[in-house]
């Protein structure tokens, strides 16, 4: 009687040595993303220049600083959860979710000029992509052998 693990375990290993690699090309991306996204909304819904959350600083920092997050979340997960692959996509969901909510009490206070439907809807897609992002790199290049 031979002893085998479950192909979900056996394809589900993080490949520790390639994170650093792989979550800076998750920041590239979803900057880069971020960056095409805020061009085009303000075309598209005349969201003016002084918008705080569409000006470079302030969303290369916090994309920057939530992929970082991501990817360090994923080799935690990595090393403590089972089946790291499924558990880490289900917890960006939930992050994804809660990361919503600020976007939301922006909306409802509309402390900036041109802050809209469009332009926080604008945010939220954005914050879509970098997930997509995030979770599409790190459970795919990520992933051990």
């Amino acid at each position: 009687m031979s002893s085998t693990t479950p192909a979900s375990t056996q394809t589900e290993r993080i490949a520790y040595g390639r994170l650093w690699w792989v979550g800076l090309l998750a920041v590239i991306a979803s900057v880069i993303v971020n960056a095409i996204i805020v061009t085009i909304a303000r075309g598209l819904f005349n969201v003016p220049q002084e918008f705080p959350p569409f000006t470079f600083p302030q969303f290369t920092f916090l994309t920057v600083a939530g992929v970082a997050g991501a990817t360090i979340v994923f080799a935690v997960v990595g090393r403590f959860a089972k089946r790291p692959i499924r558990t880490f996509t289900w917890i960006a969901v939930v992050a994804l979710i809660l990361s919503w909510i600020p976007d939301f009490g922006l909306l409802a206070a509309r402390p900036f000029p041109g802050t809209t439907i469009q332009s926080v809807g604008t945010l939220m897609f954005m914050h879509v992509t970098t997930a997509a992002i995030c979770v599409g790199l790190l459970t795919t290049l990520g992933r051990g052998k």
